[in-house]
């Protein structure tokens, strides 16, 4: 399951990988701000 959500990733162009890593990163972010350090 892992290797093929990888190889969506693969299959999608740099720009568009580009901007599911942002995403992915405003996700992150959001989720350390809710959680207590």
């Amino acid at each position: 399951m892992a290797r093929r959500h990888r190889d969506i990733l693969t299959a999608v162009t740099p720009r568009d990988r580009a901007a599911v890593q942002a995403h992915f990163e405003g996700v992150r972010n959001r989720l350390e701000r809710l959680t207590p350090p």
